[in-house]
């Protein structure tokens, strides 16, 4: 169950700074 939810924060995390990035 921990495993999915970090790796959903991950996920997000990386499309947040994909969209961030210039």
């Amino acid at each position: 169950m921990l495993s999915i939810q970090i790796s959903t924060i991950c996920n997000c995390f990386e499309e947040c700074n994909r969209d961030k990035s210039p």
